[in-house]
C-alpha cells in the first residue's frame, strides 16, 4: 500500500510540474512578443524563475521515481518538501513557504537522531560480551563483532566473505549453523554449541523487510559460557560427591529445616538406625515421628534456634526408634544454607552398645572386686563359724540347756545362712575353676525340671518347658544348673497371686543356642534396671542381692551372655551361648579361661 502511495505522489509531481512549466513558458514568450514595459518584464523574470523552480521539482520527481525502482532502497521523502510549495503562480516569487522549511528541518532532525541512535547501538554491540555476526540474504558476512576474531583473526578478513569462511575455520557444519537455519525462517533461542573447544550459547533470527516481510538477512548472537558451564559442572560434581558421601556415610545424617524443624533429607544409615524410611521421614519433625518424647514441638523449635546460633558438637541424646526401643547417640549439629534457607545437618552415632559395654564393664569390675574379697576372706570367716556351729550343736544336746534349744536353733540357722552367703561369694570369684565338658542344655533343664515343678506347685504356680533344637555345647554343667535354678526361683518369687506360669524355652538362632526364662510378674522397677547384676541390689525383703550377680558371673565364665527384657507383663532373661562354631576352640581352652 505504501509503495502504491509513493507511485501516486510521484505521478502528481510529474503532472503538476509539466503544467507549471508549460504555463510559465507560454506567459514569458507572449509577454516578450507584445513589447511590454519594464514592470511587465520584471513579472516575466519572476515567471522565468518559477519555471526554473518547477524544472527543478520535475528533476527531483524523476530522481525519486528512479530511487523507488532501485532494489532494497527506501523512497526519499521529497513529497514532504513540495506538499504545500505550489500556490498561485502570480504569488510565486521564488520564496519557500513556512511549512516547507519546517518539513526539511524535521527531516534533518530525524536523520540526526537516527544517526545518533545508530552510533550508540554500534558502540553497544562493539562492547557487548556477545559475539555477533550479520549476514545478508545470500549468507555473505556484512558485520562481525570483535569477539568473533577470538584474538586469532582480523575482523576485516570476515567482511564480504561467505558464511563458509567462518564455519570452515571453527569446524561447524554449514547447513546446521544457526545463521543458515535463520535464513530459512527458523528461530534459534539458546542453543549450546562447541566452538574452538569452548561452549557457547547461540541464538539467531532472520532480518525481514519492513514492507514485504521478505528475509533480507540474519543476525547471530553467541555468548561464551565456557566458564559458567565449567563452574556449573564443578558445582554439579560437588553436589554429586556430597550426595554420594551423604547417602553412603556410616553415620546417620539428617538435614533439618531450621524454620519448622521438618526433615529435608536423611541418608540410608539414618533409615537403618531409626527404622523410619526416607519417604515417611521427609517433611515431618522428629517430634511428629515420636523419636523425641522429652520435648514438645515448640520446645524443639526453640532448641533448633539455639543450635543455629552456636553449633553443638559431641552432645549425647536419647531417641526412640520406630519400634519404640530407646537408643542413645552422640550428636553433632552443623548450620548450613540450602536452597537459600537455613538448615541444620544432624549427625548421629549410635553409642547404645558402647554405653551397655561401659555398664557391663563397671558391673564386672564390681563383681571382680567382690570375688577377690570373697576368695581372700571366706576361708578365714568359715573356720570360726564352723567352730561356733559345732559348739552350738553340742550345747543343743545338753539337758540343762534344753530351755535354750529354740534360741540355739535360730543361731544355727543364721550361721547356715551366713555360710550360704559365703558360698555365693565364692561363686563370684573370677578365677574360679570350672569343669567344662560337652553338655546339651535340654538335658540340664530336664534333670532339674522335677525340682522346679515342685517349687512352682508350692507357690501355687505352674511351669512349662518348651525344648527346641540345641546341639551340645562346652559348659560347666553344675554352674549352668545353678544359673537356671536361680533364674527360675527369682521368676517364681516375682509372680504374686496364684495361677501364673513360668516358661522355660530353648532354641537355636543364627548359630547361637539360647535359653530363656519368662515370668508373669510385674516387671523389674525402673529405678534399679540399670543396677541389675550389681551385688547386694535386690527388691526382696530377705534377699541378699547376690543371686543375679552369681548368674552374670557364671554366664561370663561359660562364654555366654545374660540379658533381660522387662515390662508390666513380666520379665524374660535370655542366656545366649557363643557361636556353636567356636565349640572346638572352646574345648581346647584351659578350664576357667
Amino acid at each position: 500500500m505504501f509503495k502504491r502511495l509513493q507511485m501516486e505522489i510521484i505521478l502528481i509531481l510529474f503532472v503538476v510540474s509539466s503544467i507549471a512549466i508549460s504555463a510559465n513558458y507560454y506567459l514569458s514568450n507572449h509577454v516578450l512578443r507584445d513589447g511590454s514595459s519594464n514592470a511587465v518584464k520584471a513579472e516575466v523574470f519572476a515567471i522565468e524563475q518559477g519555471t526554473a523552480l518547477w524544472i527543478f521539482v520535475f528533476a527531483l520527481g524523476l530522481v525519486a521515481f528512479t530511487l523507488s525502482l532501485w532494489p532494497n532502497k527506501p523512497l526519499l521523502k521529497l513529497y514532504n518538501v513540495t506538499a504545500n510549495y505550489i500556490k498561485d503562480t502570480k504569488d510565486t516569487k521564488g520564496t519557500k513557504s513556512t511549512k516547507d522549511t519546517k518539513d526539511i528541518t524535521d527531516l534533518k532532525k530525524a536523520e540526526k537522531e537516527i544517526s545518533q541512535k545508530e552510533s550508540i547501538l554500534r558502540r553497544i554491540i562493539e562492547k557487548s560480551p556477545a559475539a555477533i555476526v550479520v549476514v545478508d540474504r545470500d549468507a555473505v558476512i556484512t558485520y562481525v563483532s570483535e569477539l568473533i576474531g577470538m584474538g586469532k583473526y582480523e575482523l576485516k578478513e570476515f567482511i564480504g566473505q561467505p558464511l563458509h569462511f567462518i564455519t570452515d575455520k571453527i569446524g561447524i557444519d554449514y547447513e546446521r549453523s544457526i545463521l543458515v537455519r535463520a535464513l530459512r525462517g527458523e528461530v534459534i533461542n539458546g542453543e549450546f554449541a562447541v566452538i574452538e573447544k569452548r561452549e557457547w550459547l547461540a541464538s539467531a533470527i532472520a532480518i525481514r523487510d519492513a514492507i514485504t516481510d521478505e528475509i533480507t538477512g540474519a543476525i547471530g548472537i553467541y555468548y561464551d559460557v565456557e566458564e559458567q558451564r565449567k563452574a556449573q559442572r564443578e558445582k554439579l560434581q560437588a553436589l554429586a560427591e556430597f550426595h554420594t558421601l551423604f547417602m553412603n556415610n556410616v553415620g546417620a545424617i539428617a538435614i533439618i529445616r531450621s524454620s519448622d524443624g521438618t526433615l529435608a533429607d536423611v541418608n540410608e544409615a539414618w533409615e537403618r538406625l531409626t527404622g523410619f524410611y526416607r519417604e515417611e521421614a521427609i517433611g515431618r519433625t522428629v517430634v511428629e515421628l515420636g523419636m523425641e518424647r522429652a520435648m514438645g514441638q515448640a520446645e524443639y523449635l526453640n532448641f533448633l534456634a539455639s543450635v543455629q546460633k552456636v553449633a553443638e558438637k559431641s552432645q549425647s541424646l536419647r531417641f526412640f526408634q520406630k519400634s519404640g526401643e530407646e537408643r542413645m547417640a552422640l550428636s553433632s549439629w552443623q548450620p548450613i544454607e540450602r536452597n537459600g534457607e537455613p538448615h541444620l545437618v544432624l549427625t548421629l552415632v549410635d553409642i547404645t552398645e558402647m554405653k551397655r559395654y561401659e555398664k557391663e564393664m563397671a558391673r564386672l569390675d564390681r563383681l571382680n572386686l567382690v570375688g577377690e574379697m570373697a576368695a581372700s576372706i571366706s576361708h578365714e570367716i568359715r573356720n570360726p563359724m564352723t567352730t561356733v556351729r559345732g559348739y552350738l550343736q553340742f550345747m543343743k544336746g545338753k539337758p540343762d540347756l534344753s530351755r535354750y534349744v529354740s534360741s540355739i536353733e535360730i543361731m544355727i540357722d543364721e550361721l547356715d545362712r551366713a555360710n550360704s552367703i559365703i558360698t555365693e561369694f565364692l561363686s563370684l570369684a573370677k578365677n574360679k575353676h570350672i569343669q567344662a565338658t560337652l553338655f546339651n542344655i535340654n538335658d540340664i533343664v530336664n534333670s532339674i525340671y522335677p525340682l522346679l515343678q515342685s517349687e512352682a506347685l508350692l507357690k501355687g504356680h505352674d511351669i512349662v518347658f518348651e525344648a527346641g533344637s540345641a546341639p551340645e555345647l562346652v559348659m560347666d554343667e553344675k554352674e549352668i544348673r545353678q544359673l537356671i535354678l536361680n533364674l527360675a526361683k527369682n521368676g517364681l518369687e516375682a509372680m504374686t497371686g496364684r495361677g501364673n506360669i513360668l516358661t522355660i524355652r530353648t532354641w537355636q538362632e543364627n548359630r547361637h543356642v539360647i535359653l530363656s526364662v519368662s515370668d508373669q510378674g510385674p516387671g523389674i522397677p525402673a529405678h534399679i534396671i540399670n543396677q541389675i547384676g550389681t551385688p547386694f541390689v535386690t527388691t526382696k525383703e530377705t534377699g541378699t542381692g547376690l543371686g543375679l550377680s552369681v548368674c552374670f558371673a557364671i554366664a561370663s565364665r561359660n562364654h555366654a551372655k545374660l540379658t533381660f527384657d522387662t515390662g508390666p507383663e513380666g520379665t524374660t532373661f535370655f542366656l545366649t551361648f557363643s557361636d556353636i562354631s567356636d565349640i572346638s576352640e572352646a574345648e581346647s581352652r584351659p578350664p576357667g579361661e
